[in-house]
């Protein structure tokens, strides 16, 4: 069987510490819902989008070396939505990646750099490989908090759908304003 791009990454990688570290990245991801993306120097942890954005989220690059994309090297956490252009991400969205991010800031073995593309906290291979316990607890943390959020969405939205087919057959009346109001006793 041929090798797939991510089995050819993690090859790459410098040592098996740090393969390891990277694998575990990629099982935390997994099991919250996210997933790998592999590039051309790396791969990408994404969080898939939802009802309330149009495109993935990034949390995490991972790198066998120095040369990663844009500023980002190395294992470097931080956030980036993949579409073209900047995108409005719900405001409860953007609380949880405010949150992750302000998590990643406390970390002293990470470097905090910004540049034009997103906000990277560049975090070596020896100390990705030394703290990788508490990386994979904060990659869980803001992947399962999307996740309870993605759910959630992914629920209303079905709900909302399911009133409209009712209301498409008839089965649920809709009212008017006035109706609601003269009901309620408001016009009063």
């Amino acid at each position: 069987m041929p090798k797939t791009k991510l089995t050819m990454i993690l090859e790459s990688m410098p040592s098996w510490e740090v393969r390891k570290a990277a694998q575990l990245l990629i099982d935390v991801a997994e099991e919250n819902n996210a997933f790998p993306e592999p590039g051309s120097r790396g791969f990408s942890i994404r969080f898939p989008s939802g009802p309330g954005w149009h495109h993935p989220i990034s949390v995490a690059w991972i790198y066998p070396n120095e040369r990663g994309w844009s500023k980002a090297k190395f294992f470097s956490f931080g956030k980036r939505t993949e579409g073209k252009g900047p995108e409005n991400l719900p405001e409860y969205v953007e609380n949880v990646l405010e949150d992750w991010t302000k998590s990643l800031d406390k970390l002293p073995y990470a470097g905090h750099t910004i540049a034009e593309n997103g906000e990277f906290w560049v975090i070596s291979h020896g100390n990705a490989v030394k703290y990788i316990d508490e990386l994979a607890v904060c990659l869980k943390d803001v992947l399962s908090k999307l996740n309870t959020i993605h759910s959630e969405d992914l629920e209303d939205l079905k709900m909302a759908e399911e009133v409209m087919e009712r209301v498409r057959k008839g089965e649920e009346k809709i009212y008017s304003s006035e109706e609601v109001r003269a009901h309620l006793g408001l016009d009063n």
